[in-house]
Formats: C-alpha cells, structure tokens, sequence
C-alpha cells in the first residue's frame, strides 16, 4: 500500500468527521480562545474552565429525512421531496434550539465559551465553561447529555 493512499484515507476520514459541525467564524463573540484576567492573558483551559460537549433533545435532521425517507423502502415509494422539507424544517427546529441555549450559556452566569455546533448529523455544542457549573448546565430545558471531554 503505498504512502499517498493511507494519507488520502485518513484525509478522507477527517473530512467525513467534519461533515455535519459548523466552526464559529474568527470574529464571533462566542469564540474565545484566551481570557484576559487581571490584564494577564491565559488560555480558558489555564483559566479552570473545561471542554463539554451537550447533546441537545431536537433530533437531528439528517435522522429526520432518513425516517421521512423510509430508510430501506423501495426507491420507487420513496417521497424526495416531503424528506427534504421535512429535513428543512427540522433544521430550523434544531438551530432555534441550539441558538437559544448559546445564547444562556455564552451569558453570565455561565459564561461558556462556545467552540462549535453539529447541527445535521447530530445536536450538539460544544462549550467551555467552568465545571461548578455543569450541574445547572444539565437541567437546563433541551440539554439531553453532558459531556467532559479530557
């Protein structure tokens, strides 16, 4: 096997990995890659605050689409058109979801830094906040599951 073709395989996984995540632009207020505390710049992770990542309770729309679709039904049956609106629509769910929850955490008390969202093939954020905060974090209204990334 030679080297070109592993090193296109793994590109090629790394590529299917990101499918579905969608990166906060560099001038985003969320992203924060340093905090400055006393006039001292550190990083959030010198700053105590941990990586999470929150699975949300909209279903994803990639799911939707494929249960509107049939999954396994004969492609002659199969409605393109409803699993794609019906994908649309569930979109629209997930990113009100996911806008309304950056928006409490990103704000005092929490103030989580935002890393980025998967909206398509899951419902996810993926914050950092600081850990005597995730008990709250976990009861709020859309948050499925938490969890701490080491």
């Amino acid at each position: 096997m030679s080297t070109n073709f592993v090193r296109r395989g793994r590109m090629a996984l790394v590529v299917i990995a990101l499918v579905g995540t969608a990166p906060l632009g560099d001038d985003s207020p969320h992203l924060v890659a340093a905090l400055d505390i006393d006039g001292q710049v550190v990083s959030s992770r010198a700053a105590g605050k941990q990586t999470v990542v929150l699975e949300l309770s909209e279903e994803p729309s990639a799911a939707v689409y494929d249960r509107t679709l049939g999954g396994g039904a004969d492609p002659k049956t199969r409605d393109i058109r409803s699993a794609r609106q019906s994908a649309r629509l569930q979109a629209s769910r997930v990113q009100r979801q996911q806008d309304r929850l950056a928006a409490i955490l990103t704000q005092p008390p929490f103030n989580a830094d935002l890393l980025y969202r998967s909206e398509r093939t899951s419902n996810r954020l993926a914050i950092q906040i600081d850990p005597e905060h995730l008990t709250r974090v976990r009861s709020l209204a859309g948050v499925r599951s938490v969890q701490v990334l080491r």
